[in-house]
């Protein structure tokens, strides 16, 4: 019964999903109360809470929560949406700073997808990340204004402005002790030079992506952005360059999948009996999604990407061009070697 329970559940949730996204006229069946409690739960923790809210907005009145879970998650909507405006005006500070100094900024990841959302405010965002032409110049600016600014990650710095939590990429990618990532870096910064941005979203997501899926868990809120996304771009999208960067980068048999998925979803069905069982396992790690890993907290946060390599075999032997061991290795020769890369 409680494996009925959480299939009905998901795929409830799901429909409500494609009721936000694709304009689906109603639910399958009305959901209990315990349904509902289960999807509201499962929401909150991945983040696509307000997002799902524009949903149940469109359900028919019988098709509804009861109303002390309507007002709770009409209160949680409500909530991102202060949210929202606070850390866009912070944005916005922060990039005229760098802009009246001559930086070129490209947001990145949720902050370049949100817009597209029907409803930007009500995606949940915690902080925001962000690529410039000087990546030391940025630092030294906001430093400039009084602002401790974390070096300690190779990737990116960190630091909070105005409140909000703010990550300054030197990469995009995990660069350190990865030829192919090295590769794939020089590809996303030539698509920039270009101004290619749909083709440098496409791939950036997508590998930002495979790259939580081993790291710690694929959420709900990460496959919604690039439903998001694939939604608006999927005919802009140079599929030729995209499948030859991803092959040669390792993550082009995953791409299939989250493709394969995204194409299900956005047909409006609610059926995954057409994936694979690797795929549809897959698909329900995403549903069920995980504990997520602070990048920025040192040895704590190594420990926990080591002992993600002997728990994920089975996405490595899958999904990945390496075994666990392998990836290991390597991580930790790069770590050795390579702890300041360059490209």
């Amino acid at each position: 019964m409680k494996w009925q329970f959480e299939m009905k559940k998901r795929t409830l949730l799901l429909e409500l999903l494609q009721m936000s996204l694709i304009k689906r006229d109603k639910l399958s069946c009305v959901p209990s109360v315990e349904e509902w409690n289960g999807m509201y739960e499962v929401a909150r923790l991945h983040g696509v809470a307000g997002f799902l809210f524009g949903g149940i907005e469109r359900l028919p009145k019988e098709q509804q929560p009861q109303r002390k879970l309507l007002m709770m998650w009409f209160g949680l909507a409500e909530h991102y949406r202060r949210v929202y405006v606070k850390q866009r005006q912070a944005v916005k500070s922060l990039n005229e700073l760098w802009s009246a100094q001559g930086l070129r900024i490209v947001e990145l990841k949720g902050d370049a997808i949100g817009r597209l959302y029907p409803k930007p405010e009500l995606r949940y965002s915690c902080d925001y990340d962000c690529l410039l032409s000087d990546y030391e110049e940025g630092n030294r600016i906001v430093e400039r204004q009084g602002v401790k600014v974390n070096r300690e990650f190779y990737k990116s710095s960190s630091f909070v402005w105005d409140g909000l939590h703010v990550e300054n990429h030197q990469f995009c990618t995990p660069i350190r002790g990865n030829r192919a990532m090295k590769r794939f870096e020089k590809v996303l910064r030539q698509l920039l030079a270009k101004d290619k941005m749909t083709d440098f979203n496409a791939l950036f997501l997508m590998e930002h992506m495979w790259a939580h899926f081993f790291e710690e868990a694929l959420t709900l809120k990460q496959m919604t952005d690039w439903l998001v996304f694939y939604k608006e771009y999927k005919d802009a999208v140079d599929w030729s360059l995209f499948e030859a960067v991803a092959k040669d980068c390792g993550f082009w048999r995953f791409s299939i999948t989250i493709i394969k998925i995204a194409d299900n979803i956005l047909s409006g069905s609610s059926d995954m009996s057409g994936l694979t069982a690797i795929e549809e396992r897959l698909w329900l790690g995403i549903m069920q999604g995980g504990g997520e890993i602070g990048m920025n907290n040192g040895w704590n946060t190594r420990f926990q990407l080591v002992a993600n390599y002997f728990r994920n075999g089975w996405k490595y032997k899958y999904y990945a061009p390496h075994g666990p061991i392998g990836s290991l290795v390597r991580t930790v020769i790069g770590f050795a070697f390579d702890r300041n890369p360059k490209l």
